[in-house]
């Protein structure tokens, strides 16, 4: 209440009015510090993958910090805060001296940026580690693996001790794990038998049994990016329910725009979708058919992010703004702390 002493009595007078007739805070939110985003807008850090280190973008302002990763050779793929925000677990792909393709590594980085610190490596020339998740006590991180020439049918999820040094367990075919809030539940995505990529969400207990299906298989194109609100009660993903080849098809209203199809020809276009973890219908939030999209939860659960080939965008959980830009474009797994 010091704070609002030091208001003046006009500015006191308003604020008050607000909270009188907005009459409850926002979803998400509590508290007058978390009310006033709902005027500010949203507060936090996103990282993001760049070049062969990490991008931190700083989600009120829009500024962008590009942190070094050392060694600075490879291609970062995915980022992932750890829970005490202290480290960032980052795929890179790099290629070793006696290898023809190369492939992608689990790396443990400062939040300042410096050493890398592999904490599972990959096992064959051409075999691909991404989308990292922590465990609540950064004791441990799940992730996907993806043999050599392997399709979705092939791709495995992971775990791994991060200090100390027994060796990565297999949980389950799919990919993109996610952990919930709480540490109890995982989530993934099986591949489907009929459209050739991962499109079956499941949720399962930490250990990847005891399952249930949230999105049958088949029912869309492709899910990727599965992530727990911070509440532990929904979980938003990335649906795509337009296949590549369909700019190719009779019709089609993207014409003969070139620009266009190279978007669609990166992988099925994808937006937006949330859903409760006990089922039901999935409800999609936006419209963007964005080329190769992840996303990120806000900590207070308020805000979703998501990141694609045509920008950083930023939307309200209750829809009561429209998206908006935030930066740039990119690739790769973001998170939100």
């Amino acid at each position: 209440m010091r704070s609002l002493a030091r208001l003046p009595l006009a500015s006191l007078i308003v604020l008050l009015s607000i909270f009188t007739l907005t009459g409850r805070t926002a979803y998400g939110q509590s508290g007058l510090d978390s009310a006033d985003q709902t005027f500010i807008g949203p507060i936090g850090t996103i990282v993001a993958p760049h070049g062969a280190g990490l991008l931190l973008t700083n989600v009120a302002t829009g500024t962008e910090e590009a942190l070094a990763v050392t060694p600075p050779v490879g291609i970062a793929g995915h980022a992932a805060w750890s829970p005490d925000r202290t480290r960032v677990a980052l795929s890179r792909f790099g290629r070793g001296p006696a290898e023809h393709i190369g492939g992608s590594d689990i790396l443990l980085v400062p939040a300042t940026g410096g050493e890398a610190q592999a904490v599972a490596v990959h096992d064959l020339d051409g075999a691909l580690l991404g989308a990292p998740a922590w465990l609540p006590d950064s004791s441990g991180i799940f992730y996907d693996h993806l043999p050599p020439s392997g399709g979705p049918m092939a791709s495995q999820v992971m775990f791994t001790s991060v200090d100390s040094s027994p060796a990565a367990r297999a949980v389950g075919i799919g990919g993109w794990p996610a952990v919930s809030p709480d540490g109890r539940l995982l989530a993934y995505v099986r591949p489907g038998p009929a459209q050739g990529y991962l499109n079956e969400l499941v949720i399962a207990d930490i250990n990847g049994v005891s399952e249930r299906v949230l999105i049958p298989a088949d029912s869309m194109v492709q899910i990727t990016s599965p992530r727990f609100s911070p509440d532990g009660s929904e979980i938003a993903f990335i649906g795509s329910d337009m296949p590549p080849q369909a700019l190719d098809s009779p019709g089609s209203t993207f014409g003969t725009d070139l620009f266009a199809k190279g978007v669609m020809n990166h992988g099925p276009p994808g937006d937006v979708w949330i859903m409760s973890i006990y089922g039901g219908s999935a409800t999609r939030l936006t419209s963007f058919e964005e080329d190769d999209p992840t996303l990120a939860w806000s900590p207070d659960g308020y805000w979703l992010a998501m990141l694609g080939g045509g920008g950083l965008y930023l939307l309200p959980r209750d829809l009561s703004q429209p998206p908006r830009q935030l930066t740039r474009g990119g690739f790769g797994g973001i998170d939100w702390r």
